[in-house]
């Protein structure tokens, strides 16, 4: 087993991975609609509002680490430069997927094909989908547009391990090994997320009078493709950046052990944060997902 294999299995092991608020949300997607009836609508908006902020900051903390791996290309060594010219282009095709960059044929297959390029930055258009559930709930008529991790406690929906969550992660931004951690970790989970999330606001398309038009799913429809690729490019920036340190410096169990501590933060946040989610859209429910 290779050391970005047994990263991917932290991973796995973790609540970040598979946790109760996922199998809840399978749970919902199938269930009668009387046992629906005990999700509260105001609660999946406050779900959504705190989403967004995990989502808005994972996405544009990604152009800033690429960045940081350029600059640090410019002055490196032959034998660094090759390393560090595939763990760049890993991390920013990643990147620029998420600010909606290509992959038009997804967009059009769900009806986002006029949706304008500044406007199809993945964030915003799950903020799109938020704002839809705001006015729905009355809960506000502001934009979340100006919204982040330093005003978010005014809006009275922010959770602490949302902010945990994400300081964890703007934090690892700041060194290599840290924002290889971020991407495989993120990347790692992202489907299962999406899956999870589809199940639970499939469910507000149906009826007579639904809050939702299947259009507000674009975030979901056309993430479920993408995060398939992401979670295998993410493990070879996992493999790349061994062998940088590796070319660099020699192997090196300093590296080998931060990688690992460094995962498993991103994790525990994560996990803690999926705990909060559960609590706060299915109470006492804890179905736990099958082993």
């Amino acid at each position: 087993m290779t050391f970005a294999q047994d990263i991917d299995e932290i991973v796995r092991g973790s609540k970040a991975y598979d946790n109760q608020f996922f199998a809840n949300c399978r749970f919902f997607a199938n269930c009668r609609d009387t046992d629906s009836e005990s999700v509260s609508l105001d609660d999946v908006t406050t779900m959504a509002v705190n989403w967004y902020i995990v989502t808005k900051h994972f996405g544009l903390s990604t152009p800033s680490y690429t960045g940081r791996l350029a600059r640090i290309l410019k002055y490196a060594s032959a034998e660094e430069a090759e390393l560090l010219q595939k763990l760049l282009t890993e991390a920013a095709s990643i990147s620029s997927d998420d600010l909606g960059l290509g992959h038009e044929e997804l967009y059009a297959q769900y009806g986002g094909a006029d949706i304008p390029l500044w406007k199809r930055l993945h964030y915003k258009i799950w903020g799109d989908m938020t704002e839809k559930l705001l006015r729905a709930t009355q809960s506000s008529s502001y934009s979340l547009d100006g919204i982040n991790t330093t005003n978010a406690e005014s809006t009275g929906l922010i959770h602490q391990s949302t902010i945990d969550l994400v300081g964890k992660m703007e934090g690892h931004f700041d060194d290599i090994v840290g924002g290889v951690a971020v991407y495989q970790t993120v990347e790692s989970i992202a489907y299962n997320i999406v899956m999870a999330y589809s199940d639970l606001m499939k469910r507000f398309t149906q009826g007579t009078d639904p809050v939702l038009m299947p259009r507000d799913l674009l975030y979901l429809e056309i993430h479920k493709p993408l995060e398939k690729d992401h979670d295998v490019q993410s493990t070879h920036m996992v493999d790349t950046v061994k062998k940088y340190y590796e070319r660099k410096q020699g192997f090196n169990e300093e590296f080998r052990l931060e990688m690992i501590r460094k995962v498993r933060g991103i994790c525990k946040s994560f996990g803690n944060f999926w705990d909060s989610i559960n609590m706060l859209v299915f109470k006492e429910l804890t179905r736990e997902p099958p082993i």
